[in-house]
């Protein structure tokens, strides 16, 4: 986990901003917490930002819901309340794994909302918030969902990011840059922030990149890296 708390951010963030103190109440609002917590969710969940490769794979972020389970006659379960993406999906009761296929091909089956042709689903697609699954379940199978978070917003001042402290002051930069932004007058600001930025995230590709050769050459390709199963 990161070693700057959410109190350091902010006090950070507002020293880098000459110590102002009317964005710290506007409508009741905190904007140095909101920008903290945007660039935190922008670096930990996008695919590009800032003209930048993004998309690192963080391993704090890969979990596995547990607690699902089908419903007789019901084609769906939920997707987990922090999900963005689903990895894989492991039939715990019957021991295996699902395909994933596309929702186009789900949606063109012509027996998936016909109950005479339940049984151990075996295909699984993401549509909305739904899971969709087929066949449709004929029993209570226990489902695992591997999918990768969305983190939680820092919000007492102890609190700490779900990523290696590398990424603090990526955080701390992209935070700044967005506070440029959104305040008038701070154009030069915003590009001296938005340089630091990106200096930090070059030094940090070489070894995310090592890290996913190691990850995707030593193991057996799963289904989560096929077409649709990863982001």
């Amino acid at each position: 986990m990161g070693s700057y708390q959410f109190s350091t951010f902010k006090a950070y963030l507002k020293l880098m901003m000459g110590q102002r103190k009317d964005v710290e109440n506007v409508g009741s609002t905190n904007m140095y917490e909101v920008w903290i917590n945007a660039a935190y969710k922008d670096i930990a969940t996008k695919k590009t930002l800032l003209g930048t490769r993004a998309g690192f794979y963080f391993p704090q972020l890969e979990t596995v819901d547990d607690s699902q389970s089908t419903t007789d006659g019901t084609a769906y379960v939920d997707v987990p309340s922090d999900c963005l993406t689903v990895r894989q999906i492991y039939d715990a009761t019957n021991d295996r794994e699902l395909s994933y296929i596309p929702p186009q091909t789900y949606f063109g089956y012509t027996d998936r909302s016909d109950t005479s042709a339940e049984g151990q689903p075996t295909e699984w697609t993401r549509h909305g918030t739904k899971i969709y699954l087929h066949p449709t379940p004929d029993d209570s199978y226990t489902l695992h969902i591997y999918y990768k978070m969305i983190p939680s917003e820092l919000s007492n001042p102890t609190d700490t990011t779900v990523l290696d402290d590398a990424w603090d002051e990526p955080i701390l930069y992209l935070a700044a840059y967005k506070a440029c932004v959104w305040l008038p007058g701070k154009d030069e600001d915003a590009k001296k922030y938005k340089e630091a930025f990106l200096d930090q995230v070059a030094g940090l590709v070489g070894l995310y990149d090592s890290e996913e050769e190691a990850r995707t050459g030593r193991f057996k390709p799963s289904i989560m890296y096929r077409e649709g199963g990863y982001e």
